[in-house]
């Protein structure tokens, strides 16, 4: 499933993502202005359906999420013990296409809120600018609703033979 943690993301790392992200979001919203609704709607669910992704977000460190093409989707969040359900769809949010997640069960780590739902800008998707891996499929078989251990908020799994 999946091998310990030998990768950790540093802070130094983290940071130069945080600030490369920023332009990413400035280029990617820049490309895609002028879409049609249908056409970000599409290109977000392409982005997102059947697709296992490694994620940096500051204040939540790093986590694993697949997301598979009948909506629904399983995290590997830092410090849960549990695998985190929830669901995603492409929305119209007040006029403007958005990446939708709802999450069942995740406490953030840092604040130890509940999160259970937040919609994302279509450049955030699509510029992948949080993104430091991406597998096609379910490569940790999270949708088997287990973690393949508890991990640390920088932890940067890989999937055994990748």
């Amino acid at each position: 499933l999946a091998a310990s943690p030998t990768n950790v993301l540093s802070f130094k790392e983290a940071g130069r993502i945080i600030i490369a992200a920023e332009r990413k979001h400035a280029e990617t919203r820049s490309r895609i202005r002028g879409w049609s609704n249908e056409q970000l709607a599409s290109e977000l669910t392409t982005a997102i359906s059947g697709k296992t992704k490694l994620i940096y977000q500051l204040g939540h460190g790093v986590y694993v999420e697949y997301t598979d093409p009948q909506g629904q989707l399983r995290m590997w969040y830092p410090k849960n013990k549990d695998i985190v359900r929830g669901s995603w769809g492409v929305r119209d949010v007040r006029g403007k296409m958005r990446a939708c997640f709802q999450y069942s069960n995740a406490v953030n780590p840092v604040t130890h809120v509940y999160e259970p739902t937040e919609c994302v800008a279509a450049e955030q998707t699509l510029s992948g600018a949080e993104v430091l891996q991406s597998w096609n499929g379910d490569v940790f078989h999270l949708m088997e609703n287990r973690i393949p251990y508890s991990k640390d908020a920088m932890d940067m799994p890989s999937p055994l033979g990748s």
